[in-house]
């Protein structure tokens, strides 16, 4: 691929996440104002769970597409119609598991329409038009793969359109009529992509042949999850909803800030596993120069929060007057991630995803160690401890996987 073209995709995939980003902080913002923090703090208890179990809705047949389909267009009609049965499958199956888990975990306190609600739009609706949006970026047509991330961004903060007029600005209401926005959405872009694939087909040898690549995929992708929503689930069940509701805010605001990063590496996710196949020597000559933007630009928008955090619960409203501590206390976050997001896909580009699940799965474990011994007794503090800890661990340990395998013949 010429320079000046991989530039003009690279420009155009992230003005598109952008344009996502700005969306999802409208969205953000508006939803946590027009609900409060009790109601907000109900709504990302349920979205806790969904989003631990998100990675599992495609079984990480979605990466085994992309990673097929870049090297191979002529497999893309198997690739996406085995991709799209998994997720519908398994998104139907895990909706019903994370009512049960709702109940099980928040007993009288848990909202179980809502977590099918939630559940049915982020496991189903959206996971389909994500798929889509990866054969997109498997043929190279970045424009759509744009298109489908704000479109989907874009049905959230029209929802609440439909909220702010309703007589009682509730949680479940506006996931009803975000769910119904989603479903039209997926009838434009799944057979969008059907069309560029040249159809859709399902071969169970194929399904058979990408089991395990698909199943290291899948159970990387969950553990990051976990490892980043467990401690929401935690607070959701010793501490109040409005506590939860203002450290899930200054979380949300983290995530936000880094979504830049997280952009350029999407971009680059194809070129991660062409380089990868000669070697980690070369997906690590790309991760290098990466890093030279992503840790620079950490450090800068740590600071700026760390700066303005005071000036959130002024955009927020008065109940989100505690958001700012919180804020302070997540603001390195962003350096710390920078590192590892972009390390962790040099391993994922050569081959070693199993490697990289591995330090995933170790970390999970003693997240999950810490956040029951402290976020039940330490409240936020708890919980934004234990997420500094781990994510500075996974930093080192991915640092040491690929160092030792660059030394390695």
């Amino acid at each position: 691929m010429a320079a000046g073209s991989l530039f003009k995709k690279t420009f155009l995939m992230l003005g598109g996440n952008m344009a996502a980003v700005v969306l999802q902080a409208v969205q953000f913002i508006l939803l946590a104002r027009t609900l409060g923090a009790a109601e907000y703090g109900a709504f990302a208890s349920v979205n806790a769970m969904v989003a631990i179990v998100v990675p599992l809705a495609g079984l990480g047949y979605g990466n085994v597409m992309l990673m097929t389909v870049s090297r191979e267009h002529r497999a893309a009609p198997v690739q996406l119609g085995n991709c799209l049965a998994v997720t519908v499958a398994l998104g139907l199956t895990l909706v019903m598991a994370i009512m049960l888990a709702v109940q099980a975990v928040y007993g009288p306190k848990g909202n179980l329409p809502l977590a099918m609600v939630v559940g049915l739009s982020e496991l189903v609706l959206v996971r389909c038009c994500l798929v889509a949006g990866q054969l997109f970026q498997a043929m190279d047509q970045i424009k759509r793969l744009s298109l489908i991330n704000v479109s989907v961004s874009l049905c959230r903060v029209l929802a609440i359109g439909g909220l702010l007029v309703s007589d009682r600005p509730q949680a479940l209401n506006w996931a009803m009529i975000s769910a119904t926005l989603l479903l039209l959405l997926t009838l434009v872009h799944v057979p969008a992509a059907a069309r560029l694939a040249g159809g859709l087909r399902l071969s169970l040898a194929a399904l058979q042949s990408q089991w395990r690549d698909a199943t290291y995929f899948a159970l990387g992708t969950s553990a990051k999850a976990a490892y980043t929503d467990l401690d929401k689930v935690f607070l959701g069940r010793t501490a109040p909803s409005a506590e939860l509701g203002v450290y899930t805010t200054a979380y949300r605001l983290v995530v936000m800030a880094f979504i830049p990063v997280r952009s350029l590496l999407d971009v680059t996710a194809s070129r991660f596993f062409k380089s990868g196949q000669a070697g980690v020597q070369h997906s690590y000559a790309l991760s290098k120069k990466l890093i030279r933007f992503s840790v620079p630009y950490g450090m800068v928008v740590g600071l700026g929060m760390y700066v303005c955090a005071p000036l959130v619960p002024w955009i927020l409203g008065p109940s989100y007057a505690d958001t700012a501590e919180v804020l302070r206390w997540l603001a390195p976050l962003p350096a710390i991630q920078a590192v590892h997001y972009v390390l962790s896909d040099a391993l994922t580009g050569a081959g070693y995803q199993r490697v990289r699940t591995q330090i995933q799965f170790l970390v999970l474990a003693i997240y999950a160690g810490l956040g029951l011994w402290l976020i039940p007794s330490h409240g936020w503090h708890g919980a934004a401890i234990v997420c500094l800890v781990s994510e500075s661990l996974l930093a080192v340990l991915v640092i040491l996987a690929v160092t030792k395998l660059l030394r390695q013949p």
